[in-house]
């Protein structure tokens, strides 16, 4: 049998994390983007945190994770509904193993 080593599958996740460009996102119907917060590896699992302060006060929906290819790498299409001063932070987490 042949299996990836913790070390492969570490270097896929550095991959991964090394082609994300920004997260686009619609505040109240508007398309928007944002630069991620901070992207790290962990073993064979990649983060990428994204970060809305306090300013960003309405809706926020159809976040989408881009690549440098421009293409859509991931998402979340919950509805975030920003009324209050609180801070607002997601995170992508995606962990790479060998099926």
């Amino acid at each position: 049998m042949r299996t990836l080593t913790d070390k492969a599958l570490n270097k896929l996740a550095n991959y991964y994390i090394s082609k994300l460009k920004n997260v686009k996102y619609t505040l109240d119907g508007e398309e928007k983007e944002i630069d991620f917060f901070s992207k790290k590896v962990m073993g064979n699992t990649a983060c990428a945190y994204v970060f809305f302060d306090e300013n960003y006060k309405g809706k926020i929906t159809n976040i989408r994770v881009i690549d440098k290819d421009g293409d859509i790498v991931a998402q979340d299409k919950k509805v975030y509904e920003r009324t209050t001063d609180k801070a607002l932070y997601i995170a992508f987490k995606h962990e790479f193993t060998e099926v």
